[in-house]
């Protein structure tokens, strides 16, 4: 059992780090200088994240392997689409 929490913690931390490095709007009172981001090379998806164990929500681009590694159920939520302001 104490493997699982350790694993479970790294995932997140895993989580907000790729978070970070690949999100511009963050919830929580953030404004954002410029919230309309365009999406292009290897993070050319829009995405909506919900982080459920902090809670955080995100917006921004991302690639669809990042979008897979943060859909993971009871942790997060990953939806990601390709058109104009799709997640908005």
């Amino acid at each position: 059992m104490k493997t699982a929490v350790i694993t479970l913690l790294l995932l997140l931390l895993l989580l907000l780090l790729v978070i970070h490095q690949s999100m511009y709007n963050w919830g929580g009172g953030k404004i954002c200088s410029n919230p309309i981001e365009t999406c292009s090379g290897s993070n050319n998806l829009c995405g909506s994240i919900i982080i459920y164990a902090v809670p955080t929500y995100s917006k921004g681009c991302m690639s669809a392997y990042q979008c897979s590694v943060l859909n993971k159920p009871r942790i997060s939520s990953a939806r990601c689409c390709s058109t104009d302001l799709c997640n908005k």
